[in-house]
Formats: C-alpha cells, structure tokens, sequence
C-alpha cells in the first residue's frame, strides 16, 4: 500500500496534472463556444415540423425526411454510404434540409400546425411502409418528389438520390 502510494506520487510530480486539466477545459471551452464542430456530422432526428417551416420558407429548401427504424440494417448502411457522407457537403446542406425520422422512437415530435404525434403516425401519413423511405416535402408539408423507399446498396443509389434532391428543389422554387 505505501509502495503504491509513493508510485503515484512520483507519477504525479513528474506528469503535472493541471497541464491535463487545462487542455481537457480548454477543448470543452472550445466546443461550447463552437457547438456546431461537435455535431456537424451527424444526422437530426426531426422534433419539429412547424419551426423548420419558416427556414424552407425563406431558404427555398425542401426537406428530406429519412424514415428508419432502430433495427433495420439497411437504413443504418443508408446512413453510413450515402447520407453521412452527403452531409460532408456543404453545398448540399444550402439546398435541402434533412432530418431522421426512428419510426419504433418513443418520443413524440410536432406536425406541421404545431399537434403533437409519433413518428409511427408521420410515417402513417407519408404512406411509409418499408424503411428506409425518403420523403420530399416542401414548406406545406407536401410532397414534391417521388419518395425513395428501400436501399439495395445500389452504385447508382447516390445518383438516385442527387437526382431527388435536384427536383425537390425545383419544384419549392416554382411559384
């Protein structure tokens, strides 16, 4: 017990820990003043339908809501090869919105007048019955593109999508 004693001792006048602790609060400092670089990778789960409205309004964006489930592999490889590295792209967060919509969540999420409902129900309304679905909407909550549903893993899937994308925006830029 002494001989441990004396060993942490010794390591501890030698490694200096405030020079860790200063490094640790310095990174967290960093991050709460730039939230955006811890979470800028990553997919939303959709909270609110009502208070994204105002930004498609004003952007010309469309949304893309991406329908999944907890235990679909498919939508988690979706994820991995295709919408995560779109996100990598700044240009393509300029021209669509995306959010995850987890169909089996238990938490509720707001509709477009602001009602509460599950992500179950959401999916009832977009006619949702495999996932994933990718769902197109403008600003009124309609739909403007055909949806994509399923993923194959297709090579093509990418300009699959790029293509969806390209006509969602279109058509919310029509008058």
């Amino acid at each position: 017990m002494f001989q441990n004693q004396l060993l942490l001792n010794n390591f501890l006048r030698l490694h200096k820990p405030q020079i860790y602790l200063r490094y640790w609060l310095f990174i967290l400092i960093f991050l709460i003043i730039n939230p955006s670089l811890a979470d800028e990778k990553g997919l939303v789960e959709l909270d609110n339908l009502q208070a994204l409205q105002a930004d498609m309004q004003t952007n010309d964006k469309p949304l893309m809501l991406v329908f999944r489930a907890s235990y679909c592999r498919y939508c988690r490889q979706l994820e991995k090869d295709e919408l995560l590295p779109l996100l990598q792209d700044t240009t393509v967060r300029d021209r669509v919105i995306i959010r995850t919509v987890t169909l089996d969540a238990e938490h509720n999420l707001r509709d477009w007048q602001g009602a509460e409902l599950s992500p179950k129900q959401l999916g009832k309304q977009y006619q949702v019955s495999i996932t994933p679905t990718l769902v197109f909407l403008n600003s009124q909550g309609k739909e403007v593109v055909e949806p994509i549903k399923g993923y194959n893993g297709s090579e093509f899937f990418g300009a699959y999508l790029e293509n969806a994308i390209v006509q969602a925006q279109q058509a919310v830029k029509q008058p």
